[in-house]
Protein backbone atom coordinates (compact mmCIF):
# COMPACT_ATOMS: atom_id res chain seq x y z
CA UNK A 1 0.00 0.00 0.00
CA UNK A 2 2.91 2.34 0.74
CA UNK A 3 4.10 2.36 -2.87
CA UNK A 4 0.67 3.41 -4.09
CA UNK A 5 0.62 6.12 -1.41
CA UNK A 6 3.97 7.41 -2.66
CA UNK A 7 2.74 7.61 -6.27
CA UNK A 8 -0.42 9.42 -5.18
CA UNK A 9 1.58 11.87 -3.03
CA UNK A 10 3.92 12.64 -5.95
CA UNK A 11 0.88 13.21 -8.16
CA UNK A 12 -0.89 15.49 -5.69
CA UNK A 13 2.15 17.41 -4.38
CA UNK A 14 4.90 17.28 -7.02
CA UNK A 15 6.47 20.47 -5.67
CA UNK A 16 7.33 18.64 -2.43
CA UNK A 17 9.48 15.99 -4.13
CA UNK A 18 12.83 16.20 -5.83
CA UNK A 19 12.37 12.55 -6.92
CA UNK A 20 10.68 9.37 -5.74
CA UNK A 21 11.32 5.70 -5.05
CA UNK A 22 8.52 3.14 -5.19
CA UNK A 23 8.98 -0.43 -4.02
CA UNK A 24 6.69 -3.34 -4.88
CA UNK A 25 3.89 -1.25 -6.37
CA UNK A 26 2.97 0.77 -9.40
CA UNK A 27 -0.05 2.57 -10.76
CA UNK A 28 -3.76 2.10 -10.34
CA UNK A 29 -5.65 3.53 -13.32
CA UNK A 30 -9.06 4.75 -12.11
CA UNK A 31 -10.58 3.14 -15.20
CA UNK A 32 -9.18 -0.27 -14.19
CA UNK A 33 -10.21 -0.40 -10.53
CA UNK A 34 -11.80 -3.82 -10.00
CA UNK A 35 -14.40 -2.88 -7.40
CA UNK A 36 -15.94 -6.36 -7.34
CA UNK A 37 -12.60 -7.97 -6.41
CA UNK A 38 -11.88 -5.17 -3.94
CA UNK A 39 -15.22 -5.69 -2.25
CA UNK A 40 -14.77 -9.46 -2.22
CA UNK A 41 -11.40 -9.03 -0.45
CA UNK A 42 -12.86 -6.48 1.98
CA UNK A 43 -15.75 -8.80 2.86
CA UNK A 44 -13.27 -11.65 3.36
CA UNK A 45 -11.27 -9.39 5.73
CA UNK A 46 -14.46 -8.72 7.69
CA UNK A 47 -14.88 -12.49 8.05
CA UNK A 48 -11.28 -12.84 9.21
CA UNK A 49 -9.76 -14.47 6.12
CA UNK A 50 -9.10 -11.70 3.62
CA UNK A 51 -5.37 -11.98 3.59
CA UNK A 52 -5.33 -15.37 1.90
CA UNK A 53 -7.25 -13.91 -1.06
CA UNK A 54 -5.09 -10.79 -1.19
CA UNK A 55 -1.89 -12.80 -0.80
CA UNK A 56 -2.85 -14.98 -3.77
CA UNK A 57 -2.90 -11.82 -5.90
CA UNK A 58 0.31 -10.35 -4.47
CA UNK A 59 2.28 -13.62 -4.62
CA UNK A 60 0.57 -15.71 -7.31
CA UNK A 61 3.57 -17.92 -8.12
CA UNK A 62 5.10 -18.22 -4.69
CA UNK A 63 3.81 -21.11 -2.63
CA UNK A 64 6.50 -20.78 0.04
CA UNK A 65 6.47 -16.98 -0.03
CA UNK A 66 2.70 -17.08 0.20
CA UNK A 67 2.74 -19.24 3.30
CA UNK A 68 5.47 -17.11 4.84
CA UNK A 69 3.59 -13.96 3.88
CA UNK A 70 0.41 -15.27 5.51
CA UNK A 71 2.34 -16.12 8.67
CA UNK A 72 3.92 -12.64 8.91
CA UNK A 73 0.66 -10.91 8.06
CA UNK A 74 -1.12 -12.78 10.84
CA UNK A 75 1.70 -11.86 13.20
CA UNK A 76 1.46 -8.17 12.28
CA UNK A 77 -2.29 -7.67 12.05
CA UNK A 78 -3.76 -10.81 13.55
CA UNK A 79 -5.10 -8.89 16.54
CA UNK A 80 -6.53 -6.04 14.43
CA UNK A 81 -10.23 -5.43 14.04
CA UNK A 82 -11.32 -7.20 10.82
CA UNK A 83 -13.76 -4.37 10.02
CA UNK A 84 -10.89 -1.87 10.18
CA UNK A 85 -8.75 -4.05 7.89
CA UNK A 86 -11.65 -4.22 5.43
CA UNK A 87 -12.02 -0.45 5.54
CA UNK A 88 -8.31 0.07 4.90
CA UNK A 89 -8.47 -2.26 1.92
CA UNK A 90 -11.53 -0.48 0.53
CA UNK A 91 -9.52 2.75 0.75
CA UNK A 92 -6.99 1.43 -1.78
CA UNK A 93 -9.11 2.71 -4.67
CA UNK A 94 -8.46 6.25 -3.43
CA UNK A 95 -4.84 5.84 -4.54
CA UNK A 96 -5.81 5.68 -8.20
CA UNK A 97 -4.20 8.47 -10.27
CA UNK A 98 -5.34 9.79 -13.63
CA UNK A 99 -3.09 8.98 -16.60
CA UNK A 100 -2.75 12.67 -17.57
CA UNK A 101 -1.56 13.53 -14.05
CA UNK A 102 1.16 10.89 -14.20
CA UNK A 103 2.30 12.07 -17.61
CA UNK A 104 2.74 15.57 -16.25
CA UNK A 105 4.89 14.61 -13.26
CA UNK A 106 8.03 16.75 -13.42
CA UNK A 107 10.18 14.52 -11.20
CA UNK A 108 11.95 11.26 -11.89
CA UNK A 109 11.31 8.16 -9.85
CA UNK A 110 12.45 4.56 -9.69
CA UNK A 111 10.24 1.51 -9.34
CA UNK A 112 11.75 -1.70 -7.98
CA UNK A 113 9.64 -4.85 -7.92
CA UNK A 114 10.10 -8.61 -8.03
CA UNK A 115 9.43 -10.65 -11.14
CA UNK A 116 7.11 -12.90 -9.09
CA UNK A 117 5.11 -10.02 -7.56
CA UNK A 118 1.45 -9.98 -8.56
CA UNK A 119 1.70 -6.18 -8.75
CA UNK A 120 4.34 -6.30 -11.49
CA UNK A 121 1.76 -5.33 -14.15
CA UNK A 122 0.96 -2.15 -12.18
CA UNK A 123 4.66 -1.23 -12.08
CA UNK A 124 5.02 -1.94 -15.80
CA UNK A 125 1.94 0.18 -16.51
CA UNK A 126 3.39 3.09 -14.55
CA UNK A 127 6.71 2.85 -16.38
CA UNK A 128 4.83 2.86 -19.72
CA UNK A 129 2.64 5.86 -18.84
CA UNK A 130 5.46 8.24 -18.00
CA UNK A 131 8.98 8.59 -19.28
CA UNK A 132 10.01 9.87 -15.84
CA UNK A 133 9.94 6.37 -14.30
CA UNK A 134 12.74 3.80 -14.30
CA UNK A 135 11.63 0.21 -13.74
CA UNK A 136 13.95 -2.36 -12.20
CA UNK A 137 12.62 -5.91 -11.91
CA UNK A 138 14.46 -8.20 -9.49
CA UNK A 139 14.43 -11.88 -10.50
CA UNK A 140 13.23 -14.47 -8.01
CA UNK A 141 11.38 -12.07 -5.70
CA UNK A 142 7.72 -11.75 -4.84
CA UNK A 143 5.82 -9.07 -2.97
CA UNK A 144 6.88 -10.33 0.44
CA UNK A 145 10.56 -10.92 -0.26
CA UNK A 146 11.50 -7.83 -2.27
CA UNK A 147 12.35 -5.68 0.77
CA UNK A 148 14.96 -8.17 1.96
CA UNK A 149 16.68 -8.42 -1.43
CA UNK A 150 20.15 -6.82 -1.20
CA UNK A 151 19.66 -5.29 -4.66
CA UNK A 152 16.51 -3.48 -3.45
CA UNK A 153 18.46 -1.38 -0.96
CA UNK A 154 21.40 -0.98 -3.37
CA UNK A 155 19.05 0.34 -6.04
CA UNK A 156 17.45 2.80 -3.63
CA UNK A 157 20.82 4.12 -2.41
CA UNK A 158 22.17 4.43 -5.98
CA UNK A 159 19.09 6.35 -7.03
CA UNK A 160 19.06 8.81 -4.14
CA UNK A 161 22.84 9.37 -4.26
CA UNK A 162 22.88 10.21 -8.00
CA UNK A 163 22.14 13.95 -8.31
CA UNK A 164 21.33 13.51 -12.01
CA UNK A 165 18.48 11.16 -11.08
CA UNK A 166 17.48 12.68 -7.75
CA UNK A 167 18.52 16.30 -7.33
CA UNK A 168 19.03 17.56 -3.79
CA UNK A 169 15.86 18.97 -2.29
CA UNK A 170 15.66 22.70 -1.78
CA UNK A 171 15.39 23.90 1.78
CA UNK A 172 11.90 25.15 2.57
CA UNK A 173 11.45 28.34 4.50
Amino acid sequence: MGGFMAVKAMALYPERFSCGFVGAAGWIDPADVDESFDEEVALAFEQGNGFEMLNSRLNPDSEAGGLLGTFFFNLLVGDQDPVVLASVYRGMREFAVERATLRSLPKSFRLVIGDRDGLLPTAQALAEVTDRAELEVLPGHDHGSIGSAPRFLESMVEFFEDPALCPPARARS
